[in-house]
């Protein structure tokens, strides 16, 4: 710079490099005075990457800034927060945690350093409907935590023609812990089982419990058919078998006078 000669940037704030030069040029000049303003800083950049609507690297404001503040310049997240990861990856630390998290627990919602990554991922979290139900499927989770008995209105609910509201069942992976817990047997010797729970909703009480019951991911809802259904299904294979029967007879016989003639 004239007169004042080479400044020293690296490292520094901007108001440090100002108060060099004006003491450089203090003897060149009475009560010098210097603007120097920040264009670009490429050593304080981040990157926001994944499943938010702006994905690229950004400039770190200079007072700081935590992750949520990068998502929302990013855009936000591109999909539901209840299924959203976050990743941060840099400087000897990696962690993830869900969204819900970091809005849920300021602490665990940190200051982000120049060169660090943040990933957004969405794992799809859902549960499957089967059996004696209006719709059958797989369904995305529209709560964080939906119930039992907001699964089946989901569903459409039981039919009336086929359902037997005192035999829905739960099928779900479940540890040894939350079987004791739940005063299940835990005769298997690893760590997680596959349980199944039996809920009886011709019970008026179940259906509050139907309503407590808060989904997991991956639960599985069957709903099992009415006995007189089952009746049904038995009796119309029956008369197919037969009417199957019938009609394998008549051929025969046709087939024989057929032979008798020539």
């Amino acid at each position: 710079m004239p007169y004042a000669g080479a400044i020293v940037a690296s490292g520094r704030t901007v108001s440090a490099i100002q108060q060099d030069i004006e003491t450089k040029l203090s003897n060149r000049a009475i009560e010098p005075q210097a603007v120097v303003s920040l264009v670009e800083s490429r050593s304080k950049r981040v990157s926001v990457l994944g499943d938010v609507r702006q994905p690229g690297r950004l400039d770190l404001n200079p007072a700081g800034e935590r992750v949520l503040d990068l998502i929302a310049r990013a855009g936000g997240v591109d999909g539901p927060q209840q299924e959203a990861w976050v990743r941060i990856e840099g400087h000897r630390r990696h962690s993830a945690m869900r969204l819900t998290e970091l809005i849920d627990e300021p602490n665990r919602n940190v200051f982000v350093r120049p060169g660090d990554v943040v990933s957004v991922s969405r794992d799809r979290r859902s549960y499957i409907v089967l059996g004696a139900s209006s719709q059958q499927g797989r369904f995305d989770f529209a709560e964080d935590a939906p119930s039992l008995g907001e699964a089946i209105a989901s569903a459409g609910g039981l039919r009336d023609d086929r359902a037997n509201a005192a035999r829905i069942f739960l099928y779900r992976d479940m540890t040894k812990d939350e079987l004791a817990s739940a005063g299940l047997p835990t005769a298997s010797t690893g760590e997680r089982t596959a349980a199944i729970l039996r809920v009886d909703l011709s019970d008026p009480a179940m259906l509050f419990a139907a309503q407590r019951l808060a989904l997991r991911d991956k639960d599985v809802v069957y709903i099992a058919n009415a006995d007189a259904v089952e009746l049904q299904k038995f009796l119309a294979m029956v008369t197919g078998s037969t009417a199957t029967g019938s009609s394998a007879l008549s051929d025969a016989a046709d087939i024989d006078r057929s032979l008798r003639r020539l």
